[in-house]
This record gives structure tokens, C-alpha cells and sequence, in this order.
């Protein structure tokens, strides 16, 4: 297996991640998903062209591969921000010295599977994002040394820290792996993490379980 394989597969696993995230934390109407059966599971992936934002954040998601099929990119940030601060961050870590025990060509593999359904799992048991609120997904990119000076893919520009408006404050909820920890993802919320009994009455929250419970609906 070749770099090429691997960041091919890394791309791939990281758009179906993204997607996932911002489907059950409930961001974009049904009609931004095209549905993507991927095993036991029906994935909702962003489509391209649903709407105005739709589109930049997938320009911005296509933009983020750009250093990862350089094997340039170490960790891919993304975080929701409110009006003032940011409430949920998610950081996708890649690991290209790992060999895939598995051919990435035929992906889907197993370790996939269970990474997305773990991935599933966490998010289900987080509470519900407030409603009624302004919100912003913004990326982060941080790059392994062999980056060349100064690279920064387009619509980026290097990231300066804002103490005032950092993720420093928030506290880590869950760390999912492949078996072979070729990529990771650490979640983490300023959110009390687990659901409180108030939530199944709470709309937001109904909407987050049905639509988590979608995705099973290939079983």
C-alpha cells in the first residue's frame, strides 16, 4: 500500500466523519444529505449544491484534503462556535506511518464500521446543541514538520490563538479510533456531556435521537 492509498482512504473516512458530526448534532436541513449506505449503517453525507453554505463548507471540507494528500496535515480541527464562544470542537489526528491491515481500495472495512458506530454512540449521548442560536463550524489546520514554510491550502491562513475565544476551555468527552489508530477523533464540549432526564422532552433533543436513529435504518 502506497501513501496515495492511504491519504485516498484518510480523505474518504474524514468527509463521511465530518458529515456524520454535523447531521446528528442537527446542522442543515434533511435536503443537504444524500444518504450513503456504508454496512449496517445509512450514512447522511453533505451534498454539494443543497444551499449557499452547504457549499462553502464543503469547499472548505475539499480544501482541508488538500495538505492530507501531502501527508502535510496532523490534526484537522473542527469546532462549532455560538455568538461568543466555542461550545463543541472535534480533532481528526492521522497518523501515514501506519500500515492498514486491510486493503483502503475496498474500503469499507470492519475497523471503519466500528469506528463510525462508536462515533454514533458518543454523539448520541451528548446534549442536544441549544436552539434559537447564531452558530459557525470553523476548521483548524495543524501540519507535521515536513510541511513546507508558509503552505496554507486556499481559503486558509495561519491559525493565531485567541485566548479569549479557545478551545483550552473545553473538556474532553470521548476519543474514537480505528483498531490500528491510523486516524483518531477527540470530541470534547464546555456542555454537561451526558443527557440530563429533561432532555426526551426537550424538541431539539428528539430531533438529534431520530435523526442518530436514521443512520441504523440499513441494519
Amino acid at each position: 500500500m502506497n501513501n496515495k492509498d492511504l491519504t485516498s482512504y484518510l480523505c474518504k473516512l474524514t468527509g463521511y466523519t465530518l458529515s456524520t458530526i454535523l447531521y446528528v448534532r442537527n446542522f442543515f436541513n434533511e435536503n443537504s444529505y444524500s444518504p450513503l449506505d456504508f454496512g449496517p449503517i445509512r450514512l447522511r453525507i453533505l451534498k454539494d449544491g443543497s444551499n449557499e453554505a452547504v457549499k462553502n463548507l464543503i469547499n472548505y471540507m475539499k480544501n482541508c484534503f488538500r495538505p492530507l494528500k501531502y501527508c502535510y496535515l496532523k490534526t484537522l480541527v473542527m469546532e462549532i462556535h455560538d455568538s461568543f464562544n466555542v461550545i463543541e470542537s472535534y480533532d481528526l489526528t492521522y497518523d501515514y506511518s501506519i500500515q492498514l491491515n486491510e486493503d483502503p481500495q475496498q474500503f469499507l472495512r470492519k475497523n471503519d464500521i466500528d469506528l463510525m458506530l462508536n462515533l454514533i454512540e458518543t454523539l448520541e449521548q451528548m446534549k442536544s446543541i441549544p436552539k434559537n442560536r447564531h452558530y459557525n463550524v470553523v476548521f483548524k489546520l495543524y501540519y507535521n514538520d515536513i510541511v513546507p514554510i508558509d503552505y496554507e491550502p486556499p481559503g486558509f491562513v495561519p491559525y493565531k490563538s485567541n485566548s479569549s475565544n479557545c478551545s483550552r476551555n473545553l473538556n474532553i468527552y470521548n476519543h474514537v479510533t480505528t483498531h490500528e489508530q491510523s486516524f483518531s477523533i477527540q470530541i470534547k464540549s464546555n456542555e454537561e456531556n451526558l443527557k440530563s432526564s429533561d432532555d426526551h422532552e426537550n424538541d431539539s433533543s428528539q430531533i438529534s435521537n431520530k435523526r442518530s436513529q436514521q443512520l441504523y435504518g440499513n441494519k
